[in-house]
Formats: structure tokens, sequence, C-alpha cells
């Protein structure tokens, strides 16, 4: 499933076996309109131990799909190129605490591609909620300015977007950018088609083309997370 794999540590969730009902698993590297209410009442009806909500897969040779019966539960995941019919798993889900209960302490565990393969050997563990609302994959920086370029351009403001508490000198030059929140952009900088997360610092003269900026700790291994990064002080440069 490409981005869209979600990885479970048990460590990280271990009183919710003793909630003894559904919770709702949502990846962050996806943006989209679910209903989650319906999604529940999917879940319920269907009394499956997961529930995936599903589009039509929007780009069959870039994502994996999930393979459906005729009353949506799910027979198998394809990899990205399968020629047969499937749909597209958003990165949101009901998940039954139950399923996880067997996994080892602090492991990293897959949920496509492993523990819900597991499932799959009984029918009617998993189902799927089909939706009609939009998707946007958000998981890399160049997907994620295209989405926010697009959504500020619907809300009608398709230049610059800001965050809150942000510092721009007057002599600094801005295009199509996003800024989240404490971005300092000094003096005579240029930045172009360009993400600037938390708290980053632009320093006088900077300029940045097509490429993401966050502070990130020089320990981090960039190099195998981001290809092309390059690393100015404590900020992360990658390309966009």
């Amino acid at each position: 499933m490409g981005t869209h794999v979600t990885w479970i540590s048990w460590r990280t969730t271990p009183s919710l076996t003793a909630i003894g009902r559904p919770f709702l698993l949502i990846n962050c590297d996806t943006l989209c309109d679910v209903d989650l209410l319906a999604l529940l009442d999917t879940h319920l009806t269907h009394k499956s131990k997961i529930t995936l909500a599903t589009i039509t897969n929007p780009n069959p040779q870039r994502y994996g799909g999930v393979l459906t019966d005729i009353d949506g539960q799910v027979t198998g995941f394809t990899q990205a190129g399968d020629p047969r019919e499937s749909v597209h798993f958003v990165g949101v889900q009901v998940a039954e605490a139950t399923v996880f209960e067997a996994l080892p302490e602090g492991v990293p565990t897959a949920s496509i591609g492993g523990l819900y393969d597991t499932l799959l050997r009984k029918p009617g563990q998993v189902a799927v909620h089909h939706m009609s609302g939009n998707f946007h994959d958000i998981g890399t920086p160049a997907t994620y300015f295209r989405t926010a370029h697009a959504i500020g351009a619907n809300e009608g403001h398709p230049g610059v977007s800001l965050g809150l508490r942000n510092v721009v000198h007057p002599s600094a030059h801005l295009e199509r950018s996003v800024l989240w929140n404490d971005v300092t952009v000094e003096a005579n900088c240029t930045v172009i088609d360009c993400v600037l997360a938390d708290g980053v610092r632009l320093t006088e003269g900077t300029t940045l083309n097509r490429q993401a900026a966050v502070r990130m700790p020089s320990s981090t291994r960039e190099s195998a997370l981001f290809p092309g990064a390059i690393r100015r002080g404590d900020l992360l440069i990658v390309p966009i």
C-alpha cells in the first residue's frame, strides 16, 4: 500500500484492550473527507475486526489496492501496478483492540502486509467503508505542497499561506509558499514555491526555490530519509 501502510507499536497503546470497544486509527500522511460516524456504522454492521475507509483507486500504477467481494469484505491486498480492480485505502480505519493483543510489546508490526493479511485467513475479519469524498496524498514534500497550494487557491488565497506568529521582513520576496507557525524570514530573502515548517528561521539573503525547510537535529539520518537533502545549520532543506 506504499505510504499508507500503518506501523503499530503496542508499547504506545497498552490500554486499548482495557477499553473493550472499537477505536479510530488514522494515518498522518493523507488528507481526506471521511464521515466517521458512517464509517463506525459500517464497522458495527459488518461486525468486522477492522474496517478500512476506501475510495476508487485514483492511480493503480502508483498505489496498491484493496480487493473486496460484493458484500464489502476484504479478500486481499495488491501491489502497485496490479491489473485487478481494487479500491484505495485512504488511511482512516476503525479497529477492534483485541486484534492487537498478540503483538509483542514494543516491536513495530505492519498492518497491511502483515497483521491484516493474517486476519484474512478467516472470512469477515476485515471490511471496507467506501466513500466518495476528497482524498489527497500528503506523504511527501511535493504532494504536501501541491495539496496546500490547491486548497489555498480554492479558498481564495493562491499566493502565500501564513500560519501564526510569523515575522517576514518587508524586503523579503515570497511567492506561492506555505509558512507554518513561528517562522522568521529575514531581510532580502527569496522564497518561491516552498514550505517552511514550524520554527524555521531564514537568515538574511537566503534563497529557496521549490524546497521545504524543517528544523531537525543534526543527528538525524536525513540522507536516508530524504534523498537530495542539504543541511544549513539546524535546518534540513529538501527538494520539492
